[in-house]
């Protein structure tokens, strides 16, 4: 199995306490036989996760309170500088990196992005980023990531989480479910992508579903660009033509 811990304590606390964790999208149970498990990550619920490991963990909701718990371990782990740790284990489990983009510390009002623009890590700051951390989040005393990396000398870094801001955050704003994709307005950056998987993107109030196989399109972060009116494919300004 995985090497990531949260996997597997995710697969001792499932429901289906008589079954093992196998390959290929299955779960079989002891008798032999195999039970398919549908592949299905809701942007809504958060009932189920799919890593990139090529296994499936089911996760219910008496599951949440020992991911929070993960999460808060992970933030441990970011103030003391363990970046390349955790770098590994984000890698290892995407769904505990989404919530990691998502957590403000009660009290310091801290996020993962204001500790690795203290520590000056741009990788960490890149990843953070493309998964949905709010690049404008302020701490209790109203700094930005932006402002602790300009405090800590590292003034590329300043410039990098400030151009990260989109305009119009009420539209492209970073979305507050760890399992939606932040959108981007920052047209000129655009690249061409093509999903391999349905991809669910904030915009608005509102979903934008990409379907696996579509074409669109992403900022220089890896942020997928949303034109008026959710359009992708391609994005559109308000007159209904092309912005890329």
């Amino acid at each position: 199995m995985s090497r990531c811990p949260f996997l597997r304590r995710t697969a001792r606390s499932t429901r289906h306490r008589n079954l093992e964790l196998v390959r290929n999208n299955t779960w079989r149970n002891r008798s032999g036989c195999a039970q398919k498990v549908p592949i299905y990550r809701s942007p809504v619920y958060g009932m189920e996760a799919q890593e990139n490991t090529g296994y499936i963990v089911r996760l219910h909701w008496e599951n949440m309170s020992e991911l929070s718990t993960l999460v808060g371990q992970a933030y441990e782990l970011s103030k003391q500088g363990h970046w390349d740790r955790l770098l590994v284990e984000w890698d290892e489990s995407p769904l505990l990196a989404r919530r990691c983009s998502r957590f403000q510390k009660d009290g310091s009002r801290w996020t993962f992005l204001h500790q690795a623009a203290f520590f000056g890590n741009e990788d960490a700051c890149r990843i953070l980023l493309r998964l949905g951390a709010a690049p404008n989040a302020l701490s209790h005393d109203s700094h930005t990531p932006a402002d602790i990396a300009k405090q800590k000398g590292f003034e590329y870094l300043s410039v990098l989480l400030r151009g990260a801001t989109v305009t119009d955050v009420s539209i492209w704003g970073a979305p507050t479910d760890p399992d939606v994709l932040p959108s981007s307005n920052l047209w000129d950056e655009a690249s061409e992508r093509t999903a391999h998987e349905v991809l669910y993107v904030s915009y608005a109030s509102s979903l934008v579903r990409i379907g696996k196989g579509r074409r669109y399109f992403v900022d220089a972060l890896g942020r997928v660009i949303i034109g008026w009116h959710g359009t992708f494919d391609p994005p559109c300004g308000m007159d209904g033509e092309s912005i890329v």
